[in-house]
């Protein structure tokens, strides 16, 4: 068990019931949801938080968990002690003894049930004896040591550990590169599901004749866009769809203007497949369950749907055969959802605070960190230790490290005001790039609240409305860097929505749906894919109102991964393992979706 069981493991939980974390319990064949929410900017929030409320008591002062004190100067602590007297509450325990061994393994009773390893108990008792032969005061000490204690895996997991006395690895820093070969991909992950058929619609010069608008109108019923309010986009005769026009939601205005320089395009009908599948074999080729969020969510953010990789990510896998490849990579996830997609084997990967902050460990600068003790109690665990604890100290010492390293060469950003605190963010790490000794890069961030169950028509003009002004500062911005060349955005959901209207005016979890990417390496104007030429349940790919993907995701992966540079099989077979159970027309390489390099 877990702390972190106090959230709600259910369907809408933060948690991911069915997470595959890395390290013993993957080994194992266990998930862990309390692992889900764990990464190392949280670690580190949880123990500033404890540290505050130990030195300073009740008070919001360097992230502590106390109400607003702004009659308080936090700084003032350092200098005025006397100040902590003011806060709503302070901590008032007193130990029964004096002893520093009795002093610890009263504490280890108190917050760890007793369960504490007879190392950290070693190793706090030496330091509360060395703190008082250093003649510090005894209520000194045992602040330090209950601050200590709050970092050891037994304060955060209920079970016993094991120490192996092994340290665990901590980041390396790269020396600087030219930042000429650098390419990034950005994932804008629009969570929920999005109605990719209200952002891409048949409009005219369909096939023998057919009025696709007029089907499509009737199908969707309440839900149909205006035909007078699309935006048209013609199709090239390279990409041939069901109709020779298209309409483009209203509020894709940046979207449309992209279409046509050449720099945006679209993939129809495209999601998880198993295997290529119709209405009648769907069940018997596909390995995975549809429509529910936790569960299309992990597949799509995997895409590993036979389970070759358990635990791993679909972009942490192409960093890893990019790292194969010889470059210098890196991943970033600003969301709670990039672990499922950037689980590697061996490559970096960041969490970010979509703050614009970087995550200072001990903020407290009067306060000596004890970085070498505290890696000392959170090092590798031996057989027979709770996996919790193991998941608690993975990570701690490299993120600690890797966020002090990346914050000297970004520093913190201001992005109030910004037109996308993740993207603004974004944009500076691209920037610092070279300075970072990165060559090849993948962002994750996420837009909420595209699960549109009721009056998804105006929801959807609201959020694209969003989507399109990111895209349209994010090219400006891009170009302002000269990084437009070297970047790709890819805007999609994990799973479409059903064509028919459900009784809240919204529609339910599908699975085909339309997405989008652009950059100026794209080559834009496209519409790839196949566009379905029947919506109705007369078509062997709608059950229900529920259109089953004609394109799966491996394709654009397989695209992608070349463009970045992977360019072995088994490097692509690392990034889409499933990518053989298509056709060969459905293995996509770089020049489908990128424009071809001298």
């Amino acid at each position: 068990s877990s702390l972190f069981m106090r959230i709600p493991n259910n369907h809408f939980s933060m948690k991911q019931s069915n997470y595959e974390p890395d390290g013993t319990f993957n080994a194992a064949g266990l998930v862990s949801a309390e692992a889900s929410v764990y990464n190392p900017i949280r670690a580190m929030r949880m123990m500033n938080a404890l540290s505050s409320l130990v030195e300073n008591g009740l008070t919001n002062c360097f992230e502590g968990i106390g109400q607003n004190t702004n009659d308080v100067n936090c700084d003032s602590f350092a200098v005025q002690p006397e100040l902590r007297d003011q806060q709503r509450a302070v901590l008032r325990y007193t130990p029964t003894s004096t002893n520093p061994k009795d002093v610890v393994d009263e504490m280890a009773m108190l917050l760890t049930g007793g369960r504490l390893n007879y190392y950290s108990k070693k190793v706090l008792a030496e330091e509360f004896q060395d703190s008082i032969d250093a003649s510090q005061p005894f209520s000194a000490a045992l602040r330090m040591t209950q601050r200590l204690i709050t970092v050891v895996p037994e304060f955060h997991s209920s079970g016993l550990v094991k120490p192996s006395l092994r340290g665990r690895e901590g980041y390396t820093p790269r020396p600087p590169s030219t930042g000429e070969n650098y390419k990034a991909v950005v994932f804008m992950y629009l969570n929920g599901g999005m109605d990719g058929f209200n952002a891409l619609v048949p409009h005219s010069e369909c096939q023998n004749g057919k009025d696709m608008y007029a089907e499509y109108a009737s199908v969707r019923s309440y839900n149909a866009l205006a035909k007078n309010t699309l935006r048209q986009i013609n199709v090239p005769a390279s990409t041939p769809q069901v109709c020779n026009k298209f309409g483009l939601h209203q509020k894709l205005e940046r979207a449309q203007q992209l279409y046509e320089l050449g720099d945006l395009s679209f993939v129809a009908n495209v999601g998880l497949l198993g295997e290529l599948c119709n209405d009648q074999d769907w069940n018997d080729k596909t390995p995975f369950l549809t429509k529910a969020h936790n569960l299309q969510r992990t597949e799509a953010l995997r895409l590993d749907v036979r389970k070759e990789h358990p635990g791993k990510g679909v972009s942490g896998r192409l960093l890893d055969a990019l790292q194969t490849e010889g470059y210098q990579v890196h991943g970033v996830q600003v969301g709670p959802w990039g672990k499922q997609t950037m689980a590697s084997y061996d490559s970096p990967s960041l969490t970010m605070s979509n703050t614009g902050e970087f995550e200072q460990f001990g903020p407290m600068q009067w306060i000596e960190r004890k970085d070498k003790l505290l890696h000392s109690v959170t090092n590798t665990t031996a057989l027979g230790s709770s996996r919790f604890s193991d998941i608690w100290g993975s990570g701690l010492k490299s993120g600690i490290e890797e966020n002090a390293f990346i914050k000297s060469k970004v520093g913190n950003v201001n992005l109030q005001g910004t037109y996308s605190a993740e993207f603004s963010l974004i944009e500076h790490m691209i920037q610092t790039a070279a300075s970072r000794g990165v060559e090849r890069e993948i962002f994750f961030t996420e837009m909420m609240g595209w699960d549109m169950h009721f009056d998804v028509v105006n929801a959807m003009d609201a959020k694209l409305t969003a989507v399109d002004d990111i895209l349209m500062n994010f090219e400006t911005n891009m170009k302002a860097q000269g990084k437009w060349d070297d970047t790709t955005l890819v805007i999609f959901s994990d799973f479409g929505r059903d064509l028919t209207m459900n009784g809240g005016n919204g529609t339910d979890h599908g699975w085909g749906s339309n997405l989008f990417f652009a950059g100026g390496s794209v080559k834009g104007g496209q519409i790839l894919g196949t566009y379905p030429d029947d919506l109705t349940n007369q078509s062997p790919h709608v059950m229900g109102g529920t259109v089953i993907p004609t394109t799966p995701l491996d394709s654009m992966w397989n695209s992608i991964a070349q463009w970045m540079g992977v360019t072995t099989d088994a490097g692509l077979d690392l990034v889409a393992p499933n990518r053989n159970s298509f056709p060969t027309e459905y293995i996509w390489d770089k020049n489908i979706m990128f424009d071809a390099v001298p």
